[in-house]
């Protein structure tokens, strides 16, 4: 059976995202956890404090990172954040980086799907996260799932997109 993990940024509006993403995947059989960063409550990642710090939240992310290794796929809801990748999102990337062997264990040879319910289109964030984890050595789904007020959630077209994605694991 195939696993995918879903992470949601926020609590809020990306959170909601997350969960209707997660059951549009049910009965497909796949093992989908959700995890929100919001949980983890982990400190802001600087060189400076990283070797104080290290193990204590390496310990408290160790699930985060088991979950992202052991899966096949991640889909990452976030919202556009100035223009880019929300903090939270960036600092437990960091985080995750440095609590593995390799620095890319946690995304390498995942395929990974992009998702956002901002104010806008998210196109900078899409940008900016397709880059990140191409650089964390993930394959990008080239589709992406953008929700707002303007652009409520089309199951239809999610559904398709989740198919697709899904075909690649």
């Amino acid at each position: 059976m195939k696993r995918i993990t879903i992470i949601s940024a926020t609590k809020g509006q990306n959170y909601i995202l997350s969960k209707n993403i997660k059951s549009l995947l049910k009965d497909k059989n796949l093992y989908v956890e959700l995890e929100d960063l919001e949980k983890y409550d982990i400190p802001l990642f600087t060189a400076s404090n990283y070797t104080d710090i290290k193990l204590n939240v390496g310990k408290k992310i160790l699930s985060l990172v088991n979950k992202l290794i052991d899966c096949d796929g991640i889909i990452i809801c976030a919202p556009e954040y100035n223009g880019c990748i929300p903090p939270i999102l960036v600092n437990m990337i960091s985080w995750v980086s440095v609590s593995t062997p390799n620095w890319r264990d946690g995304f390498i040879n995942k395929i990974s799907l992009i998702a956002s319910n901002s104010g806008g289109a998210a196109i900078k964030y899409n940008i900016a996260m397709k880059n990140q984890l191409e650089h964390l050595g993930s394959v990008v789904y080239p589709r992406f799932i953008c929700v707002n007020d303007n652009n409520p959630l089309d199951s239809v077209s999610v559904k398709k997109i989740l198919k697709d994605f899904i075909n690649l694991l």
